[in-house]
């Protein structure tokens, strides 16, 4: 039974006392009357004919009942009238704040606020030291104040509404949550359970209510509503998982990500998810870590229900009981694919040309380093052309920036596609390009692919709605260790060839030195003149004869080529046949 109940009760049993009274008075008479019945015998309308002796006997016991009947009658008045009395000192006693001692131990309950208000002017009467504590007031300040003025203006309405009904008697009380304001301003959430405390004739002598501060459970209410609101809501994946790994529950966006419903899922082990990129010592370091500290961060790549297999973001959280044990795991992932995909065109735009796709400066001096450290390390040597287009701005002139980003883009793919794969080609901006030949084995090696380049750029071009144009190119080149040892140096001693080169006319190369420029340019006129001879016939055999000394007889010959030269006449072995070795040409001659 509840306290408010208890409390109503008890002021209401005099009432219920006085008809208990009541009834036993009637019963009294019953009796007395039955008691009486033998005297006057079975008839009542024959007392005329008793006998005259029997008339004192009548008289007397006509007298003691009647004595019982009116003794009765006094002592059920007299009970009546001191419950009466009851009732009006409870009121008494109650408007003068001195309840006795039985409601006063439950008034006074250290755990639940209490008060009891005036149901005209709304005040309180009595309030106990819990619904000050509820409420920041003192006892003082709070009798001096009505329970309106400390309701929520959203709440009011409602609540007055309520209290009206109680007052007409269309419900005996009621039971609601509403707020409070506390004395410092904040919000006290309550439940109030009201009864009224009415008078014998039904009127409202007082109203009782209980309120319960219910703050601390309504701010976990709102905790547990807005926890699940942005667990579903989540843009990120969330997958809880048992202390045995047994997937327990997942969110929208996990189904978004990885195409499994909750259905598909629940019961399982994460390992559904996995895409066999990773091997045994990746999770076993992971969990180490997990068990260590308690939580692990990372990228992963896991699959889809389609088969995909996408990078994502994920968080892993072990999450302890009260016990200290672990009880689940939370999982947070989120789809990478886009950030990695832009993180790699970042990446390429960081270190490649947008137009020609081809390694821009700053990829060109790491690789120049790298080539710098391996042929420092290997002992070997390396060249670095500087290409500049010649004409190119009369194409820009006569057909627009489209037109010479088009023919920049054609240049890109014919000198991509004659170098070997482990050679660069990068552009530098505007029409300059650079070429990086790793691991040659002579200078001239590099005059020689700068000629091939000169005669490849000198051909015709068929742009898109310009027809044929056609350019040249001048090439300056740098060797390392000859010119430099640093990506600066050589890239500056390249750049300064290639004026050299510019200034002798276009369609030419040359060497950071003279003395290089002038050796290769004669290599490459000897070995233009020997493929000439070769296919002309020039070349001339000779036998020299072997001799036994002994005997002066000729047992042998030994057959020696003579390149017998129009211009030159005839040219010694010694200055053709290694040119021929290392350009392939030894196999024709």
């Amino acid at each position: 039974m509840s306290l408010i109940k208890l409390v109503t009760r008890w002021a209401a049993a005099p009432i219920k006392r006085g008809k208990k009274y009541l009834t036993g008075t009637v019963l009294l008479l019953a009796v007395s009357l039955a008691a009486y019945q033998p005297v006057f015998g079975a008839d009542w309308h024959s007392v005329a004919n008793i006998e005259r002796d029997n008339v004192l006997a009548s008289i007397y016991w006509i007298s003691w009942v009647a004595f019982f009947s009116i003794a009765a009658l006094s002592v059920t008045l007299l009970l009546f009238w001191r419950e009466q009395r009851r009732v009006q000192s409870l009121a008494v006693l109650v408007e003068n704040g001195e309840p006795d001692s039985l409601l006063r131990h439950f008034f006074d309950m250290p755990f639940i606020g209490m008060a009891i208000t005036s149901p005209e002017t709304k005040h309180w009467l009595q309030i106990n030291d819990h619904l000050c504590n509820i409420l920041g007031y003192t006892r003082e300040e709070l009798i001096e104040k009505s329970w309106t003025e400390m309701t929520h203006p959203d709440d009011l309405y409602l609540d007055i509404e309520q209290f009206e009904r109680a007052m007409q008697g269309e419900v005996e009380g009621y039971t609601k949550e509403k707020r409070f304001i506390h004395k410092n301003g904040a919000i006290v959430h309550a439940s109030l359970d009201v009864k009224c405390v009415r008078k014998l004739d039904g009127t409202v002598r007082f109203v009782v209510a209980t309120i319960e501060d219910i703050t601390g459970r309504k701010y976990a209410e709102e905790q547990l509503k807005l926890a699940a609101k942005v667990f579903e809501q989540s843009a990120e994946g969330l997958m809880i998982t048992d202390a045995d790994c047994n997937i327990v529950r997942v969110n929208h966006a996990f189904t978004v990500i990885s195409g499994y419903t909750e259905a598909e899922v629940i019961g399982q082990n994460p390992r559904v998810l996995s895409s066999g990129q990773h091997d045994q010592n990746f999770f076993r370091a992971m969990w180490e870590h997990i068990v260590a500290f308690g939580h692990w961060k990372g990228e992963v790549w896991n699959r889809r229900k389609n088969g995909d297999v996408y990078p994502e973001l994920l968080s892993i959280s072990a999450v302890s009981n009260e016990s200290g044990e672990v009880s689940e795991y939370v999982a947070v992932f989120s789809d990478i694919s886009q950030l990695k995909a832009s993180e790699a065109q970042l990446e390429f735009l960081a270190h490649n040309d947008s137009l020609t796709t081809l390694p821009n400066r700053r990829l060109l001096f790491c690789r120049l380093e790298h080539g710098i450290d391996v042929a420092r390390r290997e002992h070997k040597q390396f060249a670095l052309l500087m290409l500049d287009l010649d004409r190119f701005k009369d194409v820009n002139d006569s057909f627009g920036h489209l037109a010479g980003d088009q023919l920049l883009q054609q240049v890109a793919e014919r000198l991509t596609g004659r170098l070997r794969k482990v050679d660069t080609v990068a552009r530098l901006g505007g029409d300059e390009f650079t070429v990086l030949l790793e691991d040659i084995a002579h200078p001239e090696d590099a005059a020689r692919v700068a000629k091939e380049i000169i005669d490849d750029l000198s051909e015709p071009w068929l742009l898109p709605h310009c027809g044929e144009v056609k350019i040249g190119v001048s090439i300056g080149i740098s060797l390392y260790p000859q010119h430099g040892d640093t990506p600066e140096t050589l890239l500056q001693q390249a750049d300064t060839a290639l004026y050299l080169a510019k200034a002798q006319g276009r369609g030419r190369y040359a060497y950071f030195t003279d003395e290089l420029t002038l050796a290769a340019r004669e290599r490459m006129e000897l070995e233009a003149r020997l493929r000439r001879a070769i296919a002309q016939n020039e070349l001339r055999i000779y036998y020299q004869p072997q001799v036994d000394i002994e005997s002066g007889r000729i047992v042998g010959a030994e057959a020696l080529v003579r390149w017998q030269d129009p211009v030159e006449g005839l040219i010694q072995p010694c200055r053709f046949i290694p040119m021929a070795e290392e350009t392939g040409l030894i196999l024709a001659v």
